[in-house]
This record gives structure tokens, sequence and C-alpha cells, in this order.
């Protein structure tokens, strides 16, 4: 591979935050200010995603989901990071228009680097 995970990391990060921040969105830290934790998450899907693991944006949002559950988190309307509620703890065909069109950037961002 001729990037490094660490690299299109940070390429489908800004694309994430930038697409957020349009949307009104402003839960998403800088790259440099994401915990060392949510990186380990973020370079775990990608490499699923360039491994062919995760075929689809249904199925990488399907494992952000798993993931979040197992990690305490719970669905609900507002996002809290201190009490781990999210709303987008749900089916992806569940999602706003904006959110699956946040998580289809953020696959097929990854996607363009293989």
């Amino acid at each position: 591979m001729m990037y490094s995970i660490e690299q299109i990391a940070k390429t489908a990060h800004l694309v994430h935050i930038t697409y957020c921040k349009h949307i009104g969105s402003l839960t998403q830290p800088e790259w440099s200010e994401v915990s060392p934790s949510h990186k380990n998450v973020v370079y775990s899907s990608i490499n699923k995603i360039i491994k062919g693991e995760l075929k689809s944006v249904e199925d990488s949002h399907d494992a952000f989901v798993k993931y979040k559950y197992s990690q305490g988190w719970r669905f609900s309307e507002t996002y809290s990071l201190e009490n781990k509620t999210n709303p987008r703890l749900v089916a992806f065909e569940r999602l706003s228009l904006e959110q699956r069109i946040k998580e289809s950037l953020f696959f097929e961002c990854v996607k363009s680097f293989i």
C-alpha cells in the first residue's frame, strides 16, 4: 500500500469533520485532539475496509454500532461523550439523509485509497 493507515485516517477524518461542520454538527475534534482509543477504532475500520471485511457503508455502520454498544454506549436523541449516548446507534436505513451521507463519505474516502 502506498499510503499509511495514519494518512488515510487523517484524510477520512478531515472529510468527516468538514461535512459535520457544514451540517451544524460540531461534535468532532480535530485529528490531533482525537483520543488514542478513538484513533484505534478508526484504524480498525480502515483496515477492515481495505481488507474487504466491510464491503459496504452499511457493513461499516453496523460494525460501528456493534462496537459502540460493546463499549457501553446507548441510543439517545442527543450525542453526549460524557453520558455515552449517540443518535447514530440505529440501523443504517434509519439514519437521517445527512448521517447516511456522512457515513458514505468516510467509507468512500477510505476506499479511494485502495
